[in-house]
């Protein structure tokens, strides 16, 4: 749940700044076109970035891997 909710968070947190961008920059200086391209930017690479650190685990030591295949040895063969 904290997961989605840490995502979620910075979502919400890029949407208000973008807001505050539109406010400043959009009827002055900066294109529609060009805000659009920056705020689709802001959430792909959020996504991107949780990606690749959800990807970059680090691997499970030698003392849980051996917890985990006795575990697995000791449960009772399930038929299917």
């Amino acid at each position: 749940m904290t997961r989605y909710a840490n995502r979620w968070t910075g979502l919400l947190a890029w949407a208000a700044l973008m807001g505050i961008v539109w406010a400043i920059f959009v009827p002055r200086g900066l294109s529609v076109g060009t805000f659009t391209l920056l705020g689709l930017t802001g959430p792909l690479a959020l996504l991107a970035g949780s990606a690749v650190w959800t990807a970059h685990r680090p691997s499970p030591s030698v003392g849980q891997t051996r917890v985990g295949a006795d575990a697995a040895a000791e449960a009772p063969m399930v038929r299917r």
